[in-house]
């Protein structure tokens, strides 16, 4: 047994009306020459940036923590995105070497200059509104990778 609803409760499937016939041959319903397709909704972003004052003592994947207080940051620590577990800290003081610049975006954060770590797993990669792209258009650990090391 199925309940009625009112008719304002109901809420045609514009695909079945599509397929309707209606008065007049045409398939159209009121209305139809307006629509268009919507993107599909954009993922949340891969990293996300938390504010701290203090370097903190666990860190989250996919977390860039930006290091400093009163509005001026010192640097940001990061774990490695190809999973080897190692912590990242790159410099942002404008008046040291090497230093990277972090960029906040509706889409997420943006460091730059890349990323190459000369230890250990040698990563190298951008993150870019806080999506992670490899560098060399692989990331490591792949078979090809070792002619970057």
């Amino acid at each position: 047994m199925t309940k009625d609803l009112p008719m304002n409760q109901v809420v045609p499937d514009r695909r079945v009306l599509r397929s309707l016939r209606l008065p007049g041959g045409t398939n159209e319903f009121p209305g139809a020459e307006n629509e268009r397709e919507l993107p599909a909704p954009r993922p949340p972003p891969a990293y996300t940036i938390v504010r701290v004052t203090e370097d903190p003592d666990e860190l989250l994947p996919q977390t860039l923590y930006a290091v400093g207080e009163g509005g001026h940051l010192w640097h940001v620590v990061l774990v490695c995105p190809c999973s080897c577990g190692a912590t990242i800290a790159l410099n942002l003081l404008p008046d040291d070497s090497p230093r990277w610049t972090l960029h906040e975006h509706p889409g997420g954060p943006t460091l730059s200059p890349s990323v190459w770590r000369t230890a250990g797993c040698k990563s190298h990669f951008i993150l870019r509104r806080g999506e992670i792209i490899w560098c060399h258009g692989r990331a490591p650990g792949d078979v090809r990778d070792s002619e970057y090391r």
